[in-house]
């Protein structure tokens, strides 16, 4: 096994929440049994060994480069449709706890940072991962990324909202900051559910894992996460229909990557205006490494070489 999925393996809970299918839910297992699951809970309660980011776009393998950002620990993509999960291991794990919030502020700081230019789900909790260790996946390591929060943070500007954000909601108690998280995240996964019971499931879920996360300290009872997933997902299968969720997502889809694609034709532009100011040759390999871009990304871009 590669170091960087031995030190994974080393990491994981003794008993990791793990499932193959979220619709048969997600429960406690013993490890040798997770470690088979494709998705699996990759933080042990109360610590962050790893930051996890959901890509939900077919590029998931070059999102990191793309984006200008080091590159991850494990890359975990779907076969079929190159999304994926990237995971960013930290050299010293954080603690969450209420004595010392700090270092969890700072990490929190960070994975919305690099959710941004990532072009991640934002309402990924990172919970649960894709398994790098189950063979259903496509798995790449670079086993000597690992990182200080420091060194993640060097790479972005960190947002200076985040901590009043939070505030703003958790003011009003841990039912009311679930309902809304819950609410944002429900909007999103509506249209991806293949009928009410699947929707149903997928919002209790979530409610599980944002519990479980944010709330390791003092965790809401099963019974309350229950009553505000059930709430959530009424509301919301009853006030929107699938038509109106595709046009949003399409929408939103395109502006996306028609901003990804102005950003990365610009750079390109800077960089060969910077290469002819200098003297240099303007070659798509040379302005590929000056810009630390893959070659297929190049590719799309080759008529501002002509």
């Amino acid at each position: 096994m590669e170091p960087a999925l031995n030190r994974f393996f080393d990491t994981l809970p003794s008993k990791p929440h793990a499932t193959d299918d979220f619709n048969d839910g997600v429960y406690r297992q013993s490890k040798s049994r997770a470690v088979t699951c494709r998705y699996i809970q990759p933080n042990r309660n109360g610590t962050i060994h790893y930051l996890a980011f959901d890509i939900d776009h077919d590029d998931a393998y070059w999102a990191y480069d793309n984006a200008l950002l080091p590159p991850p620990t494990i890359i975990t993509l779907n076969r079929d449709n190159g999304r994926g999960h990237l995971l960013y291991e930290l050299a010293a794990a954080v603690t969450v706890c209420d004595e010392y919030p700090k270092p969890k502020a700072y990490a929190d700081a960070i994975r919305v940072a690099y959710s941004r230019k990532l072009a991640a789900d934002t309402s990924y909790t990172g919970f649960t991962t894709k398994n790098p260790l189950a063979k259903h996946w496509r798995v790449k390591t670079n086993h000597g990324a690992v990182y200080s929060l420091t060194e993640l943070a060097e790479h972005v500007v960190l947002p200076r909202v985040t901590r009043r954000q939070s505030t703003d909601i958790a003011y009003l108690g841990r039912n009311c900051e679930l309902f809304e998280r819950c609410r944002a995240w429900a909007y999103r996964a509506f249209n991806r559910s293949k009928s009410q019971s699947h929707f149903d499931a997928g919002v209790f879920e979530f409610c599980t894992q944002y519990n479980a996360v944010n709330f390791a300290a003092n965790p809401l009872p099963e019974r309350e996460v229950r009553s505000v997933a059930r709430s959530v997902a009424k509301w919301v299968w009853r006030k929107f229909s699938p038509a109106q969720f595709s046009d949003i997502q399409r929408a939103r889809t395109l502006r996306g990557a028609e901003k990804r694609r102005n950003q990365t034709e610009q750079r390109i532009r800077d960089a060969i205006a910077e290469f002819r100011n200098c003297g240099k040759p303007v070659m798509q390999r040379a302005i590929a490494r000056h810009l630390g871009l893959h070659h297929d990304t190049m590719r799309r871009y080759r008529g501002l070489f002509q």
